[in-house]
């Protein structure tokens, strides 16, 4: 019983629990005291319960990778991993490049 309160505290915080290959009684018992009704995961086998967190993470991953800024606004995207000072220094660089580039056919 300790262990269907703790299982259903966990899922009250939000956590995503897992549980693979559960025996018969024990399956049985986290059904009668509701736990297993609170969004706990259940898989068959410790494989697709791996699977099933991995496709999560990854899920996760591409969310946080996706750009949060207009594509091609490329001084947006640079903005939250450069400090004002390297931005500007990068911009006087590849102004520097595009006036040395337009001169090459004069």
């Amino acid at each position: 019983m300790l262990v269907a309160i703790a299982l259903c505290s966990l899922a009250a915080i939000g956590a995503d629990l897992v549980l693979t290959a559960l025996p018969r009684n024990s399956r049985a018992l986290l059904t009668r005291t509701g736990a297993l009704a609170l969004g706990i995961r259940e898989f068959d086998t410790l494989d697709a319960g791996l699977e099933w967190i991995e496709a999560q993470q990854l899920a996760t991953l591409t969310r946080a990778l996706e750009p949060r800024v207009p594509a091609g606004d490329f001084r947006a995207m640079l903005a939250p991993h450069f400090t004002a000072r390297a931005r500007r220094s990068f911009d006087a660089a590849m102004r520097a490049m595009r006036f040395i580039s337009s001169r090459k056919g004069v």
